[in-house]
């Protein structure tokens, strides 16, 4: 498109087609029900929810995203092999495992490689998310979440990974 900015001048414009959101895929361990409504509302979110560590294992184990063995070699899968989930977020406090029990699991197993692990708690701790830092995971959120802010930041990780 060529616009007249003023009298002589004359600029040409590419109009860039509107990117569209994408849809991204979420495991969430817990049971904080108002944000299992929010991000089931956002259409920018599909969520599979799993109410503890125990369990949300048991789904990722029993949907073959754990470890295979193939010529007694161990070979993981990691994020690229199952592009089924963009990213885990997980509060906390849970019964049976808690998070870092959890994100420890995962990272053994190397399961899930290169996605972003989120942790979620009600209030904030000093103490609490420098032991995230130290121990690897990519953010941590108190609730309430900016569900906006929390969509920017996935994307932002995913492709830092």
């Amino acid at each position: 498109m060529t616009f007249i900015l003023k009298e002589g001048v004359i600029k040409n414009i590419e109009i860039m087609e509107e990117s569209k959101e994408i849809t991204l895929k979420i495991l969430y361990v817990g049971n904080d029900i108002s944000f299992i409504n929010q991000l089931s509302e956002d259409k920018r979110f599909s969520v599979v929810h799993k109410s503890n560590g125990l369990i949300a294992m048991n789904w990722i184990t029993n949907n073959n995203f754990d470890v295979f063995k193939e010529n007694k070699e161990a070979l993981y899968f990691n994020h690229y092999d199952c592009p089924e989930i963009d990213a885990i977020i997980c509060n906390i406090y849970l019964p049976g495992m808690n998070a870092f029990d959890f994100f420890n699991e995962i990272k053994r197993k190397k399961i899930f490689d290169g996605i972003p692990f989120i942790i979620l708690t009600n209030k904030f701790d000093f103490q609490l998310r420098n032991r995230c830092i130290q121990n690897g995971i990519d953010d941590y959120y108190n609730l309430p979440v900016n569900i906006q802010n929390l969509y920017e930041r996935i994307i932002f990780l995913s492709h830092r990974k």
